[in-house]
């Protein structure tokens, strides 16, 4: 099963970098978790008058959500004997991975996760699967389930700060060890990894754009020495029905551009840059799609961009809340040397509750992001598995 999770070390490289800049996760509990640290010691998943047929449903979307995240700090040594230490190594990292993804995944659909006592959880987790699932059944919706409550959803922007990665993970969740997760079918998900990913060429504010172009504008700021990058997708419409797209030959195709925020060498600390960008893009729904090492296909806020369109989506601050967009365009027309652009430039109106299927632009842990500044819609798709 957890070969499954390896993936190509080009994209755990390039993930290492982003981790730092990502969210400490603070439950309203004695346990501070992490964006690579699942909760310790024994648990299982539970949701108020939930039964164990909608439990093992979201235990099944979010154990495939987890399994298609690509592994962070992987860095390939040469030769057999490389290969090997590799393997060591690796083997707890994905662990580690999986099983703070699937925790993520599922307390960002509503559920919560209560911890056992060591024994009791020992004693459970040594029967078999039948007898756990058994014994689960009666817990997962109870109005008072045993143990001890250790992690609650919490949105993002109460959870930021320093983030950190574990190479060990605690033992795995029972109600992962209760239930039957098939992830063979991944196989060929990740064989043909990754889909038709279309870069866009972001531009300076200075650029000039032609006539009817239809138009992004994101300005970024910080306070050095912050810093922080963004993800924006628009995803082709291609229905699908599940979390994950079990057979790549329905992948849509996707474009995407990347912001960061400006650096600059020998900054001092507390110094304060802004960039603004400006990105021609195909009409449509743009997303964000996430930051760092956090991928938002649980939901991510979206608005859409129509042809001709000059939509701002905001200034994203990487020292305050940085998925937070203010989108008063005082500031970024006073950026844009281009008049026309700067008359016809309109604010984004961003709405939360736009999941999307986490194959298709995947970080390193999955979350979901609802934004305080837009409209509080949730799609139906978002209900699946919950």
């Amino acid at each position: 099963m957890w070969r499954l999770l390896l993936l190509s070390p080009h994209f755990h490289r390039a993930a290492g970098v982003g981790l730092t800049v990502i969210g400490l996760f603070v439950a309203a509990t004695a346990f501070a978790a992490t964006l690579g640290r699942a909760s310790p010691g024994y648990t299982y998943f539970h949701r108020a008058g939930a039964d164990l047929a909608a439990h093992n449903v979201a235990v099944d979307a979010c154990v495939h959500a987890a399994a298609l995240m690509r592994p962070p700090y992987v860095m390939p040594a040469p030769g057999l004997v490389g290969a090997l230490a590799n393997q060591a190594q690796q083997g707890p990292q994905d662990r580690a991975q999986f099983s703070a993804n699937l925790e993520h995944c599922m307390v960002a659909k509503g559920w919560e996760v209560i911890r056992l006592p060591d024994d009791q959880g020992k004693a459970l987790a040594d029967l078999p699967q039948s007898q756990q699932a058994a014994a689960l059944a009666g817990w997962v919706g109870a109005e008072h389930p045993p143990g001890e409550v250790e992690r609650r959803y919490q949105p993002i922007y109460a959870l930021y700060g320093g983030g950190d990665f574990h190479e060990t993970s605690p033992p795995l969740s029972l109600s992962v060890t209760a239930g039957v997760h098939d992830l063979s079918r991944l196989n060929r998900v990740l064989a043909a990894w990754p889909p038709q990913w279309r870069p866009i060429q972001n531009e300076p504010a200075a650029a000039t754009v032609p006539e009817g172009a239809t138009v992004i504008v994101v300005r970024m700021k910080t306070t050095a020495p912050a810093q922080a990058s963004l993800t924006f997708v628009r995803i082709d419409d291609r229905p699908t029905t599940s979390v994950v797209m079990a057979d790549p030959a329905t992948w849509p195709g996707l474009d995407y551009f990347i912001v960061a925020s400006p650096t600059k060498l020998f900054w001092r600390p507390g110094s304060v840059l802004v960039k603004t960008f400006v990105i021609a893009v195909p009409p449509g729904r743009w997303r964000l799609q996430g930051g760092g090492a956090i991928d938002f296909c649980l939901g991510s806020p979206s608005f859409d961009v129509a042809p001709g369109a000059a939509v701002f989506a905001g200034t994203f601050d990487a020292a305050h809340d940085v998925f937070t967009p203010d989108v008063t365009l005082a500031p970024v027309q006073a950026d844009l040397t281009d008049p026309r652009l700067a008359s016809r430039i309109t604010p984004a109106k961003w709405r939360n509750g736009e999941p999307f299927d986490c194959a298709a632009y995947p970080g390193n842990y999955v979350y979901r992001l609802d934004l305080p500044v837009a409209s509080p819609t949730r799609s139906d798709a978002d209900e699946s598995g919950r």
